[in-house]
């Protein structure tokens, strides 16, 4: 492919010669790896977003949506061990009230109504949590 072999530095090449023949698997890692926090975000919650919320009475498909939830929020706590953005960035972009909400809003509405129940009983408005806790609450809710 001619990106990989005339646009990319040496050490990219190196990291990215097992993808150099798909356009697709070779853009998705550059993005993860080195792209703004919030298109890594936005990838990751992409494929959460374009699935159907099952409802409570489908046993299966909420587990199925539930693991695809977790594995999405494993995927946003490992941005910064496994890409170059900074843990800095992450917190302000992952932990933001914005980014919570738009979580919580992913949620299925009966795991939505629990996990507000919680911080309610924590003495914290749902509509206004933010930070680590609030998001380890959140994958909470997943198990």
């Amino acid at each position: 492919m001619k990106m990989w072999k005339s646009h990319l530095y040496p050490g990219v090449k190196i990291q990215t010669e097992s993808m150099n023949d798909s356009l697709t698997k070779l853009t998705t890692y550059l993005i993860r790896m080195y792209g703004r926090i919030s298109t890594i975000c936005a990838t990751i919650l992409r494929e959460l977003v374009s699935a159907r919320q099952p409802p409570d009475s489908e046993y299966i498909a909420k587990q199925e949506y539930m693991k695809k939830f977790s594995n999405a929020l494993q995927k946003l706590k490992d941005i910064p061990s496994k890409t170059v953005i900074s843990p800095t960035s992450w917190e302000i972009t992952v932990l933001s009230l914005d980014f919570i909400l738009r979580l919580t809003k992913l949620l299925t509405p009966m795991d939505d109504l629990a996990f507000s129940d919680k911080l309610r009983r924590l003495g914290l408005d749902p509509t206004k949590a933010e930070g680590l806790p609030v998001f380890r609450g959140i994958g909470g809710v997943c198990q």
